[in-house]
């Protein structure tokens, strides 16, 4: 049989080409096989560049800061970046101090407010889980300790 694309040579290959939308069965030789097959990759390549979304660099509406100014410098442009680049910020907060929520210094005025309230916090956590537990006794003991620190009577 002679190859039905270039009427020239015996055809060795039995392929299918798409020709206006619909697949159509030939015989070709083995250099048009070779041909056909080099045509489709460019034009597969070819489409697949219209296809492929590209990569869209995410940017500030307002200030026109993008991600990778912010990566670089650290910087935002303005309070609305906070905002477009908030899972950046958090990942980059996270990785430089190892904790996402600031936790501050404490004003020496307050130090011992603020240990008095977490230990009553710790206690009454402690009173709760010994009652459940059924630990009376003990549980009497903590709540003593409640009351002397919130400055009550017995």
């Amino acid at each position: 049989m002679i190859c039905q694309h270039c009427n020239c040579r015996e055809a060795t290959t039995n392929t299918y080409i798409d020709f206006a939308g619909s697949k159509m069965n030939v015989y070709v030789c083995d250099e048009c096989y070779r041909r056909i097959n080099e045509k489709n990759a460019v034009a597969d390549a070819f489409k697949a560049s219209f296809f492929e979304p590209e990569e869209i660099e995410v940017r500030c509406e307002k200030c026109k800061t993008t991600l990778s100014d912010f990566e670089e410098t650290l910087y935002v442009g303005c309070e609305n970046c906070y905002r477009v680049f908030a899972s950046e910020i958090n990942r980059k907060v996270l990785e430089i101090n190892g904790k996402n929520v600031y936790v501050g210094k404490i004003p020496p005025k307050l130090v011992s407010k603020i240990s008095r309230a977490s230990e009553l916090s710790q206690l009454k956590n402690k009173y709760i889980e010994l009652v459940n537990k059924g630990k009376v006794q003990e549980a009497n003991k903590v709540r003593e300790r409640i009351y002397t620190i919130e400055g009550g009577v017995l």
